[in-house]
């Protein structure tokens, strides 16, 4: 999955939940995001891996709800 999309469909998620996206700061390999209760850590590559992207959608699943990203 590109990053880009990624990133659009988690802010799409969390406006609709009336959350806010934050960058909290740049690690070495990615960025820290805060996602209402949630610090989540997403690469830099330009393509994420299958296992990262499912990975970072279950983190993401305390905050905006079992299967947001369908």
């Amino acid at each position: 999955m590109k990053r880009a999309e990624l990133l659009r469909a988690i802010s799409r998620a969390a406006r609709a939940r009336k959350l806010s996206v934050h960058l909290e700061r740049r690690a070495r390999h990615g960025e820290l995001f805060r996602i209402g209760s949630v610090l989540i850590k997403i690469p830099r590559h330009r393509d994420i891996g299958l296992k990262t992207t499912f990975a970072i959608r279950r983190e993401l699943e305390t905050v905006l709800g079992k299967d947001w990203w369908r």
